[in-house]
């Protein structure tokens, strides 16, 4: 017994050290932490660097700036009235905002062609000046902020035009002359014409005075003046002016051509001059043309009902829309009748809309009888109508986008022009 002890004990002990010596090894330089995040600090960095760059590259090189879209030149920057009472003018701006009043004794806000605005917006109010004719002082007078003053007594006075923002007009004034009416036309600035003489003397045995319409130019100064003629002192029912051809009075040489003959009628020029609107002497359609190529026009057809014609056009002041009036009925029979509709093109032809007088009665209190015509045009999407009702000396102004929508209410008081920036 004592024998075999020993022998199972070292039997054991050798099992246990081929155990010991078959575990796996570990090894005996462990790297350190920093050494095993190494690996992926390298792969983190590199996308890091790309992205980067991509951030980079498109401020690199910036975008091309935006130009400014071009104005017209003969964009309104607004519009002057003159209210219900007459006496003064009040100027607005894009807005509707005033910007300035001013006294104008002896006018009403009934013809546009008796006012001439001089001066820009962008200047302040104290720049502004208007020409007008004073029917209480039968005289033409200025105003401005500091009170209204006498340029020159006219006897007779009928109608006048100016270059737009500029103190330059050219008006008319007529006397019969045994069997005929004598028209005489002066043209000059504000600061001139209290002692210019005419520049041209028309005697007309029909008894049609001679109309300024508007005065051509170049960068502000005068060239020349396009004028009609028109029966003087008619009255009766008379939706459009009966105007009789079209002619321009050079100023360099007081010589005058004939650019539309006796059977058509001048509506309105285009603010820049370069298009033409006009109809028949008798009641028909409108036509539109530049002015260049006045024998090829584009005629816009007559609504089927419109027998008293069309008239009263106004071209907005990018050339692109062209405004109208057509009427049909009576105003002066037993049981008046008479409805008008506004009509709005483009200047290629395309009708883009037609407002008849009731669908804008409502906004002015449903008068009994209303009188609507196109009033001009405050930019390319803005067409501004003058109204009247019942009280004709209550006229009031609407505006309406060329396809006809956004009619709605601007200001009490009569169009008188407008406002340049």
């Amino acid at each position: 017994m004592k024998s075999i002890l020993p022998l199972t004990f070292i039997a054991a002990l050798l099992t246990l050290i081929s155990l010991a010596c078959n575990l796996p090894q570990q090894a005996s330089t462990a790297p350190a932490p920093t050494d095993t995040s190494t690996p992926t600090l390298t792969p983190t960095a590199v996308p890091l660097t790309v992205q980067a760059t991509t951030e980079v590259l498109p401020t690199a090189v910036p975008p091309p700036d935006t130009p400014e879209p071009t104005q017209p030149p003969y964009q309104p920057a607004g519009f002057f009235v003159v209210p219900k009472p007459g006496g003064s003018i009040v100027v607005y701006d894009r807005n509707n905002q005033v910007i300035a009043q001013f006294s104008a004794p002896g006018l009403y806000g009934d013809n546009p062609a008796y006012t001439h605005l001089a001066g820009h917006l962008s200047e302040g109010p104290s720049a502004l000046s208007i020409a007008f004719f004073s029917w209480e002082n039968n005289a033409l007078m200025l105003t401005d902020l500091n009170g209204a003053r006498e340029l020159r007594t006219v006897v007779n006075f009928f109608m006048l035009a100016g270059v737009p923002a500029s103190p330059y007009l050219a008006f008319a004034q007529v006397e019969y002359a045994e069997s005929a009416l004598r028209s005489s036309l002066t043209a000059s600035d504000f600061t001139s014409i209290s002692t210019a003489p005419s520049v041209m003397s028309v005697v007309d045995t029909a008894i049609y005075a001679v109309r300024p319409l508007a005065i051509a130019h170049d960068q502000s100064t005068p060239t020349g003046v396009y004028y009609t003629t028109v029966p003087y002192g008619i009255g009766g029912d008379i939706v459009f002016e009966p105007r009789r051809t079209l002619s321009f009075l050079d100023l360099a040489t007081y010589q005058s051509w004939e650019l539309l003959g006796i059977g058509s009628s001048p509506s309105a020029f285009s603010p820049d001059l370069s298009w033409l609107a006009f109809t028949p002497t008798q009641a028909g359609p409108l036509s539109i043309a530049p002015i260049a190529n006045l024998s090829n026009p584009i005629t816009l057809p007559l609504l089927p009902d419109s027998e008293r014609g069309a008239g009263a056009a106004v071209f907005s002041p990018d050339n692109q829309y062209v405004a109208w009036k057509e009427g049909r009925g009576w105003m002066m029979s037993e049981t008046p009748n008479f409805q008008a509709t506004i009509r709005i093109a483009t200047t290629s032809g395309a009708i883009t809309a037609q407002i008849p007088d009731t669908a804008i009665a409502a906004l002015v209190g449903n008068p009994s009888s209303i009188w609507v015509e196109p009033a001009g045009w405050l930019d390319a999407g803005t067409l501004l109508l003058e109204v009247r009702g019942d009280d004709w000396g209550n006229p009031s102004l609407l505006r309406v986008s060329p396809d006809g929508s956004g009619l709605a209410f601007l200001v009490a008081g009569g169009f008188m022009g407008f406002v340049y920036p």
